[in-house]
């Protein structure tokens, strides 16, 4: 090429990048790009696995217990309990925890609907059929809400703790009749349970079909408290000792109505600290 026209070919080369860097320009909407070190992105506060100082010790948020009174009294033995805050509660929301049981020609008991379902097949005296949940009740104060459906009489719901996994029935029973009583009985195996407190009325109880009550047993060592709706009914003591250590038992047992229906929910217990 000759030198004269290598001036023209270097300036037409200049027009023609200068024309193609405006047109990428143009494309990209003429937007100034960001540097690397500017471009929006994940903050370091997001990153995962890392998390923000807290001061202090912090405390899990649980659900309310069912609990609907207040302990005002240092006299009452519950003072000495975090009643808002039980060791554990069921809402039923589980069927896994407690024992299902399906006999037409003796009981039923299963959970679902966030509830405890029991039904007594046959009416009279008769062995005691139950749902357990393998949970340990040594020195404790445990409460559950019991409903009857149409019932009489002495058709009744029962409430027990220290049930020995090896003896049945076994264990320390509060029960609560259709018609507003109460009784606090030690059940023992291959024998006719013992009447610690035989029954005795109170108008503090719901009374007929679809009465709700709560029933709540304090049971440490030998001695126990018996409570109805968030009020002392009774105690009773076990010199003996029977049973320190067991689970959670619930039934419903039929005397005239059958069969007989009733309902379980807000299961808690709170654990009693060592009383010297």
């Amino acid at each position: 090429m000759k030198a004269s026209y290598r001036p023209l070919v270097a300036l037409a080369f200049l027009l023609v990048f200068a024309l193609a860097c405006s047109t990428v320009s143009d494309l990209l909407g003429g937007e100034e790009q960001a540097p690397p070190e500017t471009t929006p992105g994940v903050g370091a506060s997001a990153l995962p696995g890392e998390a923000e100082p807290t001061a202090g010790v912090q405390r899990l948020d649980r659900p309310p217990t069912p609990t609907p009174f207040q302990v005002t009294s240092s006299d009452d033995p519950r003072s000495l309990l975090d009643l808002p805050n039980p060791d554990h509660y069921d809402f039923f929301d589980d069927p896994t925890t407690w024992f299902r049981y399906e006999d037409p020609e003796y009981a039923a008991y299963s959970v679902a609907d966030g509830q405890m379902n029991a039904t007594d097949y046959v009416a009279g005296d008769r062995p005691i059929y139950w749902s357990y949940t393998s949970f340990p009740s040594g020195n404790v104060y445990a409460e559950i809400s019991a409903s009857l459906g149409e019932c009489f009489g002495q058709d009744a719901v029962g409430f027990v703790i220290r049930v020995q996994p090896e003896q049945t029935p076994s264990g320390y029973a509060l029960e609560i009749s259709c018609d507003g009583a109460w009784r606090f009985r030690r059940l023992r195996p291959s024998q006719t349970p013992f009447e610690m407190v035989d029954w005795t009325p109170d108008e503090r109880i719901e009374t007929g079909p679809d009465g709700t009550n709560r029933l709540g047993i304090w049971g440490y060592r030998g001695e126990f408290v018996l409570f109805v709706n968030g009020e002392q009914v009774g105690a009773a003591l076990d010199s003996g000792y029977s049973y320190s250590l067991g689970y959670f038992a619930v039934y419903v047992q039929s005397q005239e109505a059958y069969p007989l229906t009733a309902t379980f929910d807000d299961f808690s217990y709170w654990n009693i600290p060592y009383q010297p």
